[in-house]
């Protein structure tokens, strides 16, 4: 009886200690989700700026709705080329 006692202890004590570890672990995934999905936006953000200033250059040297179909024209080709390497990616 005192085996199987001992036995329960000591599965007990390595699952609380698997269990620390475990939590500590998906603390650090968490955070390095949340870091990664903050400095996305941050880049969509600055993305969103630099496009945004390629239409204001265009805007100078052409004039509006033709700087405004350029710009629109560059972020379709850069989008659709993103999308076709990710569908060759995960083929």
């Amino acid at each position: 009886m005192k085996v199987i006692g001992d036995a329960v202890v000591a599965f007990l004590e390595l699952m609380e200690t698997e269990g620390r570890s475990l939590r500590s672990s998906f603390i650090k995934i968490l955070i390095g989700i949340v870091l990664v999905l903050i400095a996305g936006i941050i880049l969509v953000g600055g993305f969103a700026f630099l496009l945004w200033s390629v239409y204001l250059y265009l805007k100078l040297v052409v004039n509006p709705p033709t700087a405004a179909l350029m710009t629109s024209a560059v972020i379709l080709i850069l989008g659709g080329a993103l999308l076709w390497s990710a569908t060759k990616l995960n083929r």
